[in-house]
């Protein structure tokens, strides 16, 4: 029983440290993909000339699901209100900072509510702020994501020889 308790321990700890590693990874995948749906958002409202509902519609699930989501939303006549309907539904899912959350929050609530030259603006600032934060993430990935790993599976072994 005893080192069926262990191996337990070992496995959990093991889990954690991967669990967080592949944390760190998700969220640099959710904000190359947030980036590429808001350039596809601004070149639609620069070249296509097209309504918001309908850009947020043509993004795909796998590109970004969150914007893909919004896009689909029935309830809520603004983009806003179907972004807040999506994050709450889908918000524990994302492996976003809640930096990255404020940066979305401030693109939902402005996007819709001005004219094209400032939507323009509103896009090229959030696109700046995530570039530097997805800069942050992958930094935070190449010098944290391996280690947590191996870390986790050193303390399971510690946890483990210290029983023994």
């Amino acid at each position: 029983m005893k080192q069926f308790a262990l191996i337990l321990i070992l496995c959990a700890s093991s889990f954690l440290g991967i669990f967080k590693s592949w944390t760190l990874k998700r969220r640099t995948e959710e904000l190359r993909g947030i980036i590429s749906a808001v350039e596809h958002i601004k070149t639609g409202i620069s070249f296509g000339r097209k309504n918001l509902p309908s850009l947020f519609s043509e993004i795909e699930k796998d590109l970004c699901p969150l914007f893909y989501f919004v896009g689909k939303e029935d309830c809520g006549n603004t983009v806003y209100e179907k972004y807040k309907s999506v994050k709450n539904e889908k918000e524990s899912r994302l492996c976003l900072t809640d930096a990255d959350k404020k940066t979305l929050d401030s693109f939902f609530i402005s996007i819709g509510r001005s004219n094209e030259v400032e939507q323009k603006l509103l896009c090229d600032g959030v696109l700046e702020r995530l570039a530097k934060h997805l800069a942050e993430a992958e930094e935070k990935y190449k010098k944290y994501g391996g280690l947590f790993s191996k870390s986790g599976v050193l303390a399971g072994l510690f946890i483990v020889v210290l029983f023994l």
